[in-house]
């Protein structure tokens, strides 16, 4: 349905007199309107990260102060330091796990749900490219949602920090560049920002499938999008083609559910270390480990093969929404 936000977003799609003939800024100014579009129309994902930030600060607080007050108020900075080194991976996989839960749901709807309310007829009336309105889809899943999260992390760490600080009277300088500057959880980000962009990358099937069955199915899309890999993994085995073939079962089921379904994990690429054998990745589940799998899956054939596919996908759902109508 049309709210007053779309009908002020009409105007605003627009193009100024003066730049009708510019078709770059024409594409950008209409690109960065659906940005606001997708904002308008999902404004609880966009909460979600501060929503997380207050419920980890919320738990920190009482916990050192209700639970040990003894032990927080006797904690060495050394200590206390090597507890928020600790803390970071469980605080980043929690809130990532729940924006990628929510970022499914989010692209399951994304090209089905107008045409569920027939709001599709009112946003195809404007000029607005297929392609732009699919793109717009993607930022929320590749790429608000995962540097919100780490933002969150890092807000998070430097708050956690400084009421620590605060609470045990310690705010010399030294002591405050011994929290805010601690060299091992400065690097543990500095991880983190490197494997982003193989976050998106290795997401990027994931999501496009999701996106290409909400251009695609006139009924529910998650019984879809869900039960067709399901149904290709339960023929393959009952007709033991893989065998046949020579290829791996085991592989076979990674390539369909972790990188199909399950790649918007945050670092579900850990798993693929040992894929090929057929075995249980060894090393443990650190971030450190975590970070040397991802240098490895920056240059496999099977990270770059995914992405090929999802362009395949992104063109098929394009095409798709060019010829949508109301469900």
């Amino acid at each position: 349905m049309k709210t007053s936000s779309d009908f002020g977003l009409l105007n605003q799609m627009s193009i100024p007199e003066n730049k009708m003939n510019n078709r770059d800024f024409s594409q950008i100014h209409v690109f960065k309107q659906l940005l606001k579009k997708e904002f308008w129309e999902h404004k609880q994902l966009f909460w979600l990260p501060v929503i997380f930030f207050a419920v980890f600060l919320a738990l920190f607080v009482f916990q050192y102060t209700y639970l040990a007050p003894i032990n927080f108020f006797g904690t060495s900075i050394i200590v206390f330091n090597a507890g928020l080194v600790n803390d970071l991976p469980l605080e980043l996989m929690i809130t990532g796990s729940f924006s990628a839960m929510l970022s499914l749901m989010y692209v399951m709807g994304g090209l089905h749900t107008d045409r569920l309310d027939r709001s599709i007829l009112f946003w195809k009336s404007l000029p607005v490219p297929d392609w732009l309105t699919v793109l717009s889809k993607l930022v929320y899943p590749l790429l608000y949602g995962p540097v919100t999260v780490i933002l969150v992390c890092l807000l998070l760490f430097v708050v956690k920090g400084m009421v620590f600080l605060i609470l045990t009277q310690q705010l010399s300088l030294a002591q405050i560049a011994s929290v805010l500057f601690n060299p091992k959880i400065w690097q543990d980000f500095t991880r983190i920002f490197v494997m982003l962009p193989l976050y998106s990358l290795f997401a990027l099937p994931s999501v496009s499938w999701m996106l290409m069955m909400s251009a695609v199915c006139k009924s529910r899309v998650f019984p879809w999008a869900i039960g067709v890999p399901f149904l290709i993994e339960f023929v393959v085995l009952i007709s033991k083609v893989m065998d046949k073939l020579g290829w791996s079962t085991f592989e076979f089921s990674y390539q369909i559910f972790v990188r199909g379904i399950c790649s918007l994990i945050p670092g579900i690429w850990y798993f693929a270390a040992d894929v090929t054998q057929n075995k249980i990745p060894t090393p443990e589940f650190t971030l450190e480990n975590t970070y040397q799998q991802a240098l490895i899956e920056y240059v496999s054939p099977g990270l770059w093969i995914g992405v090929l596919c999802s362009f395949v996908m992104i063109a098929i759902a394009i095409r798709q929404r060019r010829y949508a109508d109301v469900i």
